[in-house]
């Protein structure tokens, strides 16, 4: 059954109580009397072990990337189209460190085609994006876009068994790029955290209706673990 959070309704409320400046004051102060990724963060490493190739979709500068490894995977994929930012990458975890074997650092972002696209980059900052079509400042620049798919296909990178996505309201666009390779057995969990804000200045209110829907016609059980982060199961893979 489809979660409450992605219901037209509840995102038209969410919408109007998002320009309200009372609503949006009482949430920000709620929000910072907690961790707000705790639970995103704990169960996403609860799936990691010693042979998980994990993608980090939206690495930044990979501290997720470090708890995973932690973690014990066996291979972390790092995708981050922003050059400070996979710089740092490859820095940490790069040729000459101790993570060398165990890491692939790709600059280019996912998407559902393949080419160049216009991307928002200051930085290492964790809101750098895909541009939104007919914007440009001095921070964008042009990146390579990959599908998900075509990138194993052609052997650019190993077939994920632990998918974290964290892409500032392009995660929809990320998961249609995965092609069949969510119905693989191999794909254990995929993490999504779902931008609202983004997805709204993008006119895609319906998107996470079908992210979660994306998800469970592709085998996975899914659990809206907090206002923004949804972890797909695979049954097979908890039980």
């Amino acid at each position: 059954m489809p979660s409450l959070l992605t219901h037209p309704l509840m995102i038209a409320v969410r919408n109007r109580l998002r320009n309200n400046r009372m609503a949006r004051s009482m949430y920000e102060r709620w929000m910072a009397r907690r961790d707000y990724e705790e639970a995103f963060g704990r169960r996403m490493q609860a799936m990691v072990g010693a042979t998980s190739i994990v993608w980090d979709i939206g690495a930044n500068i990979g501290l997720y990337t470090r708890e995973f490894l932690s973690n014990g995977a066996k291979t972390v994929v790092c995708w981050e189209p922003a050059p400070a930012a996979a710089r740092t990458l490859r820095e940490y975890f790069g040729p000459g460190t101790a993570y060398a074997e165990r890491v692939i650092v790709v600059q280019a972002a996912l998407s559902d085609a393949a080419g160049v696209a216009r991307f928002s980059a200051d930085g290492d900052s964790v809101t750098n994006r895909l541009a939104l079509t007919g914007t440009s400042d001095s921070h964008t620049i042009e990146v390579e876009v990959l599908r998900a798919d075509m990138a194993v296909q052609n052997g650019t990178v190993p077939s994920p068994s632990v998918v974290k996505i964290d892409v500032e309201g392009f995660e929809l666009d990320v998961l249609r790029g995965f092609g069949r390779l969510l119905e693989s057995p191999l794909l254990r969990a995929v993490f999504v955290e779902v931008h609202f804000t983004r997805l709204h200045e993008r006119a895609m209110d319906d998107a996470p209706r079908e992210i979660d829907s994306l998800l469970t016609s592709n085998g996975f059980r899914t659990e809206w673990l907090d206002l923004s982060h949804v972890a797909g199961i695979r049954p097979s893979a908890s039980d």
